[in-house]
């Protein structure tokens, strides 16, 4: 069985967007209402692969949710029926305080009976919560102003985690860190039509590799009917959220911010790949340089023997070789950054190289 090829991308800016669902990536349908939803929220992700390439991730599949506290007690709370009255009830008070919707527009995608604990108060057991699954993640906020002022079914309704930012939760969900990789098995790249103008599409496609990746497989594609491009970057990426796989990182703790640790990681394997690395020869002292005399005044050197030809050979790894590595070792940075992309050790550290991706579920 063939391994599947990892894409990493550097996150440096989130947001997200309400956008049409995509077959197959998308959870479009609800079970709970019996309809589809016309728009889902969408997070798109901004960064680089670890050679510096330029990506534009859309997530698909993470829909903005709440919990309300309920009464164990009552099983009415366990019903179907009851969870879409309550959605109903809840929607209906939304449209009338929410401008911009029309009356049959969804809002409530789902609903679930779960258990968990409360971090309000002490609880000896786990206790019962409805878990709201919205369309908008601008309307949290609202919904639990509407539940908490028995705005629904005449009751006073305890709501959790209504104030945490949507994009926030879905790192929090996730394990993910700004500066730090997103890591997933599993994705498809939206296609380019221009760069595939006048050249066979089919075989181009089919042997397309995203090389500077670190991927040496080939890449399946999105048409740009389906999902056209919406940034300039060099490449467009959809992946579901449930193949985002950074909270199997979830095993050490001792790190407080695991994307500092990524970044010194990188910086350590620069370090080693630097011209200073194992391969250099060892620094001559002064004094096995510049030997004195008795008398304190220096000999002359013997420019044949074994400490010049150590020093010349250090000086010249170490001139720089054109004016600009020349400005950067003469700066302050110049003894702690490697002048080019060398992405051989990291990519080895981080295990960019596994085999053919299969399509997304």
């Amino acid at each position: 069985m063939d391994a599947v090829a990892h894409l990493y991308i550097k996150i440096f800016q989130l947001d997200y967007y309400l956008g049409l669902p995509i077959n197959d990536i998308d959870p479009c349908y609800s079970d709970l209402r019996g309809s589809y939803a016309g728009k889902l929220p969408i997070v798109r992700v901004y960064g680089t692969s670890p050679s510096g390439q330029k990506i534009c991730a859309h997530i698909h599949g993470y829909l903005p949710y709440f919990f309300v506290a309920v009464n164990e007690q009552n099983p009415d709370f366990l019903s179907t029926e009851f969870l879409r009255s309550f959605c109903s009830g809840l929607e209906k008070h939304l449209l009338s305080k929410c401008k911009g919707f029309a009356a049959d527009d969804p809002i409530v995608f789902h609903a679930d009976v779960v258990r968990g604990r409360s971090i309000y108060g002490y609880r000896e057991q786990e206790d019962m919560f409805i878990k709201v699954y919205l369309l908008d993640p601008s309307l949290i906020g609202t919904c639990a102003d509407v539940l908490s002022n028995g705005g629904v079914m005449n009751r006073h309704f305890q709501t959790l985690e209504t104030h945490i930012p949507y994009l926030l939760k879905f790192c929090i969900d996730h394990n993910l860190y700004g500066m730090n990789y997103l890591e997933t098995p599993h994705f498809l790249v939206r296609d380019d039509p221009n760069s595939t103008k006048n050249k066979s599409s089919t075989s181009l496609r089919s042997n397309m590799q995203l090389s500077s990746s670190g991927l040496t497989s080939n890449i399946e594609f999105l048409s740009s009917d389906q999902a056209p491009r919406f940034t300039c970057v060099e490449l467009e990426v959809d992946i579901s959220a449930s193949d985002v796989i950074n909270q199997e990182e979830l095993i050490d703790d001792s790190v407080a911010n695991p994307g500092l640790e990524a970044l010194w990681t990188e910086e350590r394997f620069r370090r080693m790949s630097h011209v200073l690395g194992s391969n250099a020869p060892e620094i001559p002292s002064p004094e096995e340089l510049l030997p004195l005399t008795e008398s304190r005044t220096m000999v002359e050197l013997d420019k044949t023997g074994p400490l010049w030809d150590r020093w010349t050979q250090l000086c010249e790894q170490l001139a720089p070789k054109t004016k600009a590595e020349s400005r950067l070792e003469d700066s302050c940075w110049g003894s702690w950054l490697v002048v080019g992309n060398d992405t051989a050790t990291f990519s080895s550290r981080y295990d960019f190289h596994r085999a053919p991706l299969r399509k997304l579920a």
